[in-house]
């Protein structure tokens, strides 16, 4: 279509305007106009820019192309031409599109114009784009919504009375917005805080000063609410406050946090000694208590923590090694010799605490301690007087049982000296051999005694190690085996498989003693003569219950059935089977305890067992 002038436009259509029409569309950003059937017949330089158009692209084409196919279809389009026709201008913000479907906000204006005749032949557009006061309105209320469901806020007039509450703030307080409007602020305050600093507070924000911070508030229920709020005055164009807006944020759980964790913070700080360390080591904090007890004044501490270490010669790399692994997060604990102010030593009992940041690396160091300088001075005379008392039992010890040795040597040493005597006058060979050979006999009791007493003195600590029980058991028992049979005993076990921490032979020589003692007294003449094994784990300990159904030992003798050179088997017992065994057991942190049976002599043996050892099932085995 040939874009003509606007002038010959309304003359073809035979249009007079009013006289200052002309005036209106000259000082017109942007204008176009169209014919009854919709079709642009003039189209300004401005009006085609708006819409990314060249001029030549909308002359002759309808309306509808700057219309997004939404409206079209909506049927508001056709009602707003169908008004145009009937003469009727209209005005407005109106939502359009560009060459590249693009939306575009216009503030329109629309004029039917007539001819001469009063028919309506076309339809003038005025339009100022008001896309960008749109966009940002839009985001403005998208701002003041999300501000609207993220804070608290509410209104308050230069009086201080509530005009607006939102419901953040109404669910906060326990009010509904109808109770709390006209009513003053100070509804939400407890009397104690209505103070001269309160009235200064709001003749600073009446004065336009904008003011934030931590405040108690009150509820509904009257329970104690914390807010972190920030109260901003609003004012007119005069500059004078018309009101002032709260944004507030719920903060009673985080203040509730914090006033335990300061409460705490204050038990530790009267009661414990802290110190506080930077990443280099260098002191950054010290409270009273820790002044005390290193007698040091807040003026002459020095900064570097390895100044209240002991002296060694290697120090430095002591200090440094433990810095570090305090760095690497590691929390130490114990008891720590230090040196106060005059270079004497004082103990601290605590822990050093490596502090962390949101990423996990160590920002700093706190040391929490007791002093323990009293109790390390009651610990060290207390061991000097366990030292003594261990002394002086050795020696008790050493003289019973030199008394006790000299008694089980004298008797067979006597024996022996009454044996020779008589042999001396027999002349008859055969009977003077027997006298020798009882002779021998004495000896070789002589030579027990005297191995027996040094395997209880000998420490035997090598050569433990974790050993299948079963194993001991069986050696114990085949070494027993052609005795056991003779005197027609019978052996039961109950065996629980576990690992013992044991010399193999020191406590394989136990359970032959044990079943050696068993066979003594079991008498020939006794019927059904047994004895039986069990064993079992419990709370991490091995246990083996070893049971026979001999007379069992009477109440006088059980005190005492532990000690060297104790015996209830007369010239025949040396008195050292159980005192070597209970030795044997406690050096592989077990021990040996006689239990209370009805019936026969019943002994429990505890065993250090291997904990990652697998329960299996019972083993059950009869000879």
């Amino acid at each position: 279509m040939k874009n003509m002038e606007l002038k010959d436009i309304l003359y073809k259509y035979k249009i007079t305007l009013e006289p200052d029409v002309p005036s209106i569309l000259a000082s017109s950003n942007a204008f176009a106009v169209m014919d009854t059937n919709n079709n642009f017949v003039f189209v300004n330089d401005t009006f085609a820019e708006i819409f990314c158009f060249e001029k030549s692209d909308l002359l002759g084409k309808p309306h509808s192309q700057i219309i997004s196919e939404n409206d079209i279809i909506s049927g508001n389009y056709e009602s707003f031409w169908k008004t145009l026709q009937l003469g009727r201008p209209l005005q407005g913000e109106f939502k359009r599109v560009d060459k590249f479907n693009r939306p575009v906000w216009i503030k329109g204006t629309y004029i039917p114009l007539t001819d001469d005749n009063n028919k309506i032949k076309l339809i003038l557009k005025i339009i100022v784009n008001i896309s960008d006061l749109v966009n940002a309105t839009k985001a403005l209320n998208f701002q003041n919504e999300s501000i609207d469901q993220a804070f608290s806020i509410v209104h308050f007039d230069r009086y201080r009375n509530i005009i607006h509450a939102n419901e953040n703030f109404c669910r906060l307080v326990c009010y509904e917005e109808e109770e709390l409007l006209g009513q003053n602020h100070s509804k939400l305050l407890f009397e104690k805080d209505m103070t001269e600093e309160y009235e200064k507070f709001w003749r600073s924000l009446k004065n336009g000063v904008k003011i934030n911070g931590e405040y108690r508030r009150k509820n509904r229920l009257g329970k104690e609410i914390w807010i972190r709020a920030y109260y901003s005055p609003v004012l007119s164009y005069e500059g004078k406050v018309t009101k002032v807006i709260k944004y507030a944020q719920d903060i009673t759980k985080e203040k509730t946090l914090q006033n335990k964790y300061a409460s705490q913070l204050k038990a530790i700080n009267t009661s414990y000694a802290v110190m506080e360390l930077d990443t280099q080591g260098k002191i950054t904090y010290i409270n009273e208590n820790y002044f005390k007890i290193i007698k040091y004044t807040a003026d002459e501490i020095v900064k570097d923590h390895s100044i209240l270490v002991p002296t060694n010669k290697n120090k430095d790399e002591e200090q440094k090694l433990f810095i570090n692994s305090l760095l690497l997060g590691d929390y130490i604990s114990g008891e720590f010799e230090m040196l106060d102010s005059k270079g004497d030593s004082v103990w601290v009992c605590g822990s050093y605490n490596p502090v962390l940041d949101t990423n996990g690396e160590v920002i700093k160091i706190i040391q929490y301690a007791l002093d323990v300088k009293n109790h390390k001075k009651r610990q060290k005379e207390y061991l000097e007087s366990q030292e003594i008392i261990h002394a002086n039992s050795k020696m008790v010890a050493l003289g019973q049982m030199s008394a006790g040795l000299s008694h089980e040597i004298n008797n067979p040493l006597a024996s022996i000296k009454s044996l020779i005597e008589t042999a001396y006058n027999i002349e008859n060979i055969d009977e003077k051999n027997n006298y020798l050979e009882d002779i021998s006999n004495q000896t070789d009791r002589i030579r027990d005694i005297i191995k027996n007493l040094k395997d209880f003195i000998k420490n035997e600590s090598s050569q433990r190690k974790f050993i299948d029980v079963e194993i001991i058991i069986t050696e114990a028992f085949k070494a027993t085996q052609d005795v056991r049979k003779k005197n027609n005993i019978e052996v039961s076990f109950k065996i629980s498989p576990m690992s013992i921490y044991a010399n193999k032979t020191s406590i394989t020589q136990v359970l032959i003693n044990l079943i050696n003692n068993s066979i003594y007294y079991l008498k020939e003449n006794q019927s059904n003569k047994y004895i039986k094994i069990e064993t079992f784990k419990k709370n991490g300990i091995g246990f083996l219950t070893f049971l026979d159904s001999g007379p069992g030992i009477s109440k006088k003798d059980r005190d005492f059935i532990f000690n060297p050179f104790f015996t209830t088997k007369g010239p025949q017992g040396t008195g050292m089977g159980l005192a070597l065994s209970r030795q044997y057991l406690k050096q592989s942190d077990g021990d040996i305890k006689l239990v209370h049976s009805d019936k026969g002599a019943c002994f429990q043996l505890t065993f250090k067992i291997d904990k990652d050892s697998k329960d299996v099932a019972w083993t059950t085995m009869m000879s």
